[in-house]
């Protein structure tokens, strides 16, 4: 199973993946077919979110 967020009203993952920038263009252009039948679900996207990312340490 596969799946993707997006803080747009993006119709499939791949619009939604190319508008957030999360691959370089030549990358997702090879996975285009798979993304774009894939439909985004929605993404919270807030102040608070934000503020605490820097505050979260991966190790």
């Amino acid at each position: 199973m596969f799946g993707g967020w997006g803080i747009f009203e993006d119709d499939n993952v791949y619009e939604a993946a190319v508008r957030a920038r999360v691959l370089e263009a030549p990358l997702l252009e090879k996975v285009k077919e798979p993304l774009s039948a894939i439909k985004p679900m929605k993404a919270v996207f807030g102040n608070g979110i934000c503020d605490l990312a820097p505050r979260i340490r991966i190790s």
